[in-house]
């Protein structure tokens, strides 16, 4: 039993390394919708993982231990719930903000345009505008990521 909580152990120490590590690119504004994807897939096999490894470990107790096993697990248990959830929420801001991958991507995408706009002399003044906008939604959006605070 010692080796199955060990084993769990790593993994959730696992877990909290990869929500630290999607939370500080959340917070600096350099996430993409890859990296929510690869986040959301991996704290959902682990999640899965842990509660095999709750149940194994589960069998293997005494009465008396049980019923904090069960409020220790149900309780990491909620915190990766609540992590995949606010990274869905997350990767659908992103969506719905961006139709590239990245803030990056569409940031670099409208210097582009910027300047391709100055040297296009149909429509220039419309265009120009158009990608001052999305200059604006992109700062905007980073802002509001920057501004919303995580919770573990």
């Amino acid at each position: 039993m010692d080796k199955l909580k060990a084993v769990r152990g790593g993994h959730r120490s696992a877990v909290t390394r990869q929500i630290h590590k999607t939370d500080e690119k959340i917070n600096e504004g350099e996430i993409t919708r890859r990296d929510i994807h690869s986040a959301i897939e991996n704290l959902e096999r682990k999640h899965e993982l842990l509660q095999k490894l709750d149940a194994e470990i589960l069998d293997s107790l005494d009465a008396e231990s049980v019923e904090q096993e069960i409020l220790d697990a149900d309780e990491f248990n909620q915190h990766i719930d609540i992590n995949i959830r606010r990274y869905k929420e997350c990767d659908l801001e992103l969506r719905s903000s961006t139709p590239q991958d990245s803030v990056s991507q569409l940031t670099s995408s409208i210097v582009q345009n910027t300047s391709t706009t100055h040297s296009s002399s149909n429509n220039s003044q419309s265009e120009y505008k158009s990608a001052h906008a999305n200059i604006g939604q992109v700062q905007t959006h980073k802002e509001n990521m920057r501004s919303t605070e995580i919770r573990h």
